[in-house]
């Protein structure tokens, strides 16, 4: 396996983890996935996730899932940045012990029936004996005190000594102040709120969060579905700038004239046309298709989805499932020539109240009269990169995947 094809088949775990765990897996999505020869294994410092290619190469398949959530576990209990001035090895142990817990019940609540979602304990690692809830600071104490074999389960040491938590600092290596660390602490805390209210499911018991997850994203999560239905419903006059209070999401940029919805509620005719000329990575693709089904979610829409480069190549027409949109991956790749989406949508007399075209900036210049194919007012240019063009403002409301945009 190479580092492209490993890279490939962790995208494609957090996409598949949509259909069953979309807390998860757009929580996973909002933090890099980084190859690092100068960490031993795999590494977080908070704010991304670094795994040795060697390391992650000679693990299975399920195992390197493990690992991936592991990782994700010390971010989101904020173990780097409250692990400041303490032992770093008495610290990471303790911390281990805490997430290796949630990640094995997070194995146990997803489908058995799912290879491709199955996790497995890596070779070696800190496993608590059953039954064992302590916080992470009492784990600690126990730890610097020596008591540390009292706590374990059946398992091994670490393959290499040196923890996998970094703490976080400034490029020039000092650490970061507290007031610094309270506002990482603050980021994570909202984005744990807002990741959960936009997955808040029923009383069936399809949706568990851990207690200590729960605890940090306080008792009142926002309901993000009813904020964006009361910002798609409200009356917006036909030159409005369509400006948000946040720009977290794509889809908090569907902010369009209220006849877009229907009588009951439902967002219409949503088309997405995908540069598939093989310029996107895989991340960002996976991160659209993320965006495509919180669409099809919140506002319980039909969703419409094409691929292009020089013309409309694969088209998948009425997705509204999660294994629908999983499945919908593009067969070809060429050149880049956007004047093809206009001649699509010309072609077959289509009249979408949302379009989102999802490129890398570098596509050629769109047809003469392209706004009256498709309305920039409900068109969203969504650029994975950070280029500039006086056309894209002229094309739509433009979003971006990196820099300072979603």
């Amino acid at each position: 396996m190479n580092v492209q094809e490993l890279l490939s088949e962790l995208e494609t775990f957090k996409t598949s983890l949509l259909m069953y765990q979309p807390f998860y897996a757009e929580l996973l999505l909002n933090f890099p996935l980084k190859l690092s020869k100068e960490v031993p294994t795999a590494a977080t410092d908070g704010r991304a996730i670094y795994i040795n290619p060697g390391f992650f190469v000679a693990l299975e398949p399920a195992q390197r899932r493990y690992v991936l959530m592991h990782e994700l576990m010390h971010i989101l209990l904020m173990h780097p940045l409250r692990g400041a001035e303490r032992n770093a090895k008495s610290w990471n142990i303790a911390a281990d012990i805490v997430v290796n817990r949630m990640v094995d019940d997070f194995a146990r609540s997803l489908p058995g029936t799912m290879d491709s979602l199955a996790l497995k304990r890596p070779p070696k690692g800190f496993f608590s004996k059953p039954n064992l809830h302590q916080s992470v600071e009492d784990l600690y104490t126990l730890v610097e005190s020596g008591k540390i074999k009292e706590l374990l389960g059946k398992t091994t040491r670490m393959l290499v000594d040196e923890p996998d938590l970094l703490f976080p600092t400034h490029a020039d290596g000092t650490p970061l102040s507290e007031a610094e660390l309270a506002l990482a602490k603050r980021d994570i805390q909202t984005l744990l709120k807002q990741t959960l209210g936009s997955n808040k499911r029923g009383t069936d018991g399809s949706f568990a969060l851990p207690r200590e997850l729960m605890l940090l994203a306080g008792p009142k999560p926002i309901n993000w579905r009813q904020i964006l239905k009361d910002y798609l419903t409200q009356a917006v006059s036909e030159d409005s700038s369509y400006a948000t209070p946040e720009r977290k999401y794509l889809h908090m940029d569907l902010i369009l004239p209220g006849h877009c919805l229907s009588e009951e509620g439902e967002l219409e005719q949503v088309w997405a046309f995908v540069d598939s000329s093989g310029s996107i990575s895989a991340q960002d693709m996976n991160r659209f298709i993320t965006e495509l089904h919180r669409i099809v979610r919140d506002f319980n829409c039909e969703l419409n989805l094409c691929y292009w480069d020089t013309q409309v190549t694969d088209e998948y027409l009425r997705l509204r499932r999660p294994d629908q949109l999983l499945s919908a991956k593009p067969r070809h790749s060429g050149g880049t020539d956007i004047s093809c989406v206009y001649r699509y949508v010309q072609e077959k007399k289509l009249r979408p109240y949302v379009a989102l075209i999802l490129t890398d900036g570098y596509f050629g210049v769109p047809p003469k009269d392209f706004a009256k194919t498709l309305d920039p007012r409900r068109t969203i240019l969504v650029l994975c990169n950070n280029s500039e063009n006086r056309i894209y403002k002229q094309i739509g409301r433009v979003c971006r995947f990196k820099g300072d945009g979603i």
